[in-house]
């Protein structure tokens, strides 16, 4: 099974946000100066590599629950993997080649972001919260393309 063969109506009011990006897009999106996506040596923590494999024979049996999350700063226009680093982890494992992911909109951009073209303002000046990864520029694809293979 794959992290698109999962989809389905999992996702419910965010389905039509979530688009497909390729595990290695997404791990440019990681922040550089965290090491909370990092599985630690340790099981003290519980998110050791027994938890990413744990997590992957979840994700085999039932895909991925949950998509990816990015954070967009509207003003710099940068972005960052905010949630789903150890999902991240799990695909890889897995041999998965692409992950579900959804982007969230804030108006300042976090901290170690990694520019992207951007979504356009409307005429207000406003640019919705949630957003596909497409329209910020991230290479994107939804459920059904990748099914009619567009």
């Amino acid at each position: 099974m794959t992290a698109a063969d999962s989809l389905g109506n999992q996702f419910g009011g965010y389905k039509d946000i979530v688009e497909h990006v390729p595990v290695e897009v997404m791990d440019k999106f990681r922040d550089p100066d965290t090491d909370r996506w990092k599985p630690v040596e340790e099981e003290n923590a519980g998110f050791g590599p027994a938890h990413i494999r744990n997590l992957a024979e979840a994700i085999k049996k039932n895909g991925i629950r949950e998509p990816l999350i990015v954070i967009y700063g509207q003003e710099e226009r940068k972005a960052v993997l905010g949630e789903g680093h150890h999902r991240l982890e799990a695909a890889k494992l897995l041999g998965h080649k692409d992950v579900p992911v959804r982007v969230i909109r804030q108006h300042s951009s976090p901290k170690n972001g990694i520019s992207v073209p951007g979504a356009e303002p409307n005429k207000h000046n406003y640019v919705r919260g949630d957003l596909r990864p497409s329209e910020i520029g991230i290479n994107g694809f939804t459920d059904w393309q990748k099914q009619k293979g567009i």
